[in-house]
């Protein structure tokens, strides 16, 4: 289990709902002019659409109503003059952390570390009228390794049926839960912006990033007079020799046998100056041992809830999320093979966010997280066997502080960002680990990182 990577894109509608979007994107884009100069999103989705980035996204690269319906559309809305369909950023960071790592990462320091943590090229917008992509490479100077990001193709079309409208598609990805529109869920959530060099709980739900690039499959979606939304698809799991090929580390890795069945339902409702979506997410699985280990697979259950809110009166912007998530796992196989000393375990996962932007370019987060699970050393890895991990976040960073984009790229931007992140419990334990006799506290963080886009 890993941390998430997490990562920026948008979206579209086509032909019945046509007109409609026509009359809403000068509406949209002249209100986010008039609230700041562009913000930016992907460089290359502002360029193809005509539009600045602030109408697709809020604080990127968390997505606006109208960004959701550019991505569900295919990425296939047009408009501007594209250019050569590639953009990226590069994101450097120091990292200290309360109490020195006394197992810190190779290539990385006990403390203050500050590096290069990613470099990465996007590519991706129209291919054709109905079929568009989102697609990266990613370069981690720490680990040195390139590697294959997320990848997002979409076919998508529309239908009137009676006096409703019905925007459907399919999305081929290999990240379950990227593909989602929605902010709330646990593959897209705040934070954006994470340190590679700070101490990471061993437990994270699997829909929070432990099959990103690991899986590959393909969904059916529909979205019903922009309210109703319900999506349908499955997963197949990488081979190891494709992940070692692809740039990933296939040794401490778990990877799907056979199909993993992935399911999402949400309900986004316009609100006086905003919107609120309430969505459930569920995938159903079997995983193999990690390195490729034989004698048999342990099946889990993954099912969560999310919510988001969404609400902007002139410069002022505010957003909260939520997402609630329970996994059950059943570790029958994990017991012969020594990987678990019960036959049944959880892991349930709970964060909560809320966001204050001003003027597209300034932006205040504080956000809460907990884990908790059963009991189980061999399952977990903890010293005490417990996953538990619970604390408080919070997060600054202002988007071009130094200068503003030049009038040839005007989606060129620099973030300068702070997060912090306080544990009141860590891996199990608050006073002492019993491994190294740290504190949770001890894992305290502070991120600064400084991203430039292009």
């Amino acid at each position: 289990m890993s941390a998430p990577a997490n990562s920026m894109s948008h979206s579209d509608v086509p032909n019945p709902l046509a007109a409609r979007w026509h009359r809403l994107v000068p509406a949209l884009a002249a209100a986010a002019t008039l609230a700041s100069p562009p913000a930016a999103g992907t460089a290359l989705y502002s360029r193809q659409t005509g539009q600045v980035c602030a109408a697709c996204h809020t604080a990127p690269p968390e997505l606006t109503p109208f960004g959701r319906r550019f991505m569900l559309g295919g990425f296939t809305m047009t408009g501007g003059n594209r250019g050569v369909p590639l953009s990226g950023y590069v994101e450097t960071a120091f990292t200290h952390t309360s109490k020195n790592d006394p197992a810190p990462a190779k290539h990385l320091g006990p403390n203050d570390n500050a590096r290069v943590q990613r470099v990465k090229g996007i590519s991706g917008g129209a291919i054709t009228d109905n079929v568009g992509a989102f697609a990266e490479v990613v370069y981690r100077p720490v680990a040195g390794r390139l590697q294959l990001g997320n990848v997002d193709l979409r076919w998508s079309d529309s239908a009137t049926l009676g006096r409703h409208d019905l925007l459907y598609g399919m999305t081929v990805n290999n990240n379950p839960g990227f593909q989602d529109p929605w902010n709330s869920t646990l593959a897209r959530m705040w934070p954006f912006a994470r340190t590679v060099a700070g101490p990471m709980p061993r437990a994270t739900p699997l829909l929070d990033g432990p099959l990103a690039q690991r899986a590959f499959g393909a969904s059916l979606y529909g979205f019903l007079d922009d309210a109703w939304y319900a999506e349908l698809g499955g997963y197949g799991g990488i081979g190891r020799s494709a992940q070692e090929t692809l740039g990933l580390d296939a040794d401490n890795a778990r990877r799907i046998d056979g199909v993993a069945l992935y399911g999402r339902l949400a309900r986004e409702a316009r609100l006086p100056g905003g919107s609120l979506t309430v969505g459930a997410s569920t995938l159903f699985a079997d995983l193999n041992r990690p390195g490729g280990l034989g004698g048999g697979t342990d099946g889990v259950r993954n099912i969560g809830v999310d919510l988001l809110w969404q609400w902007a009166l002139g410069p002022h912007e505010t957003t909260l999320r939520a997402a609630v998530n329970h996994e059950r796992w059943s570790t029958g196989s994990g017991i012969v093979q020594g990987f678990a000393s019960q036959a049944y375990n959880h892991l349930d996962s709970l964060k909560v966010s809320a966001s204050y932007l001003y003027a597209k370019n300034t932006s205040a987060t504080v956000g809460y997280f907990r884990r908790t699970g059963s009991t189980d050393a061999l399952f977990f890895g903890t010293a005490n066997g417990r996953p538990d991990t619970a604390g408080l976040q919070f997060d600054a960073f202002v988007i071009n502080p130094f200068f503003a984009p030049p009038k040839w790229h005007p989606g060129m931007r620099t973030r300068v960002g702070v997060t912090l992140t306080h544990y009141t419990a860590f891996d199990g334990a608050r006073d002492d680990d019993g491994a190294h006799g740290r504190k949770a506290s001890d894992n305290d963080t502070v991120f600064l990182y400084v991203l430039w886009a292009f």
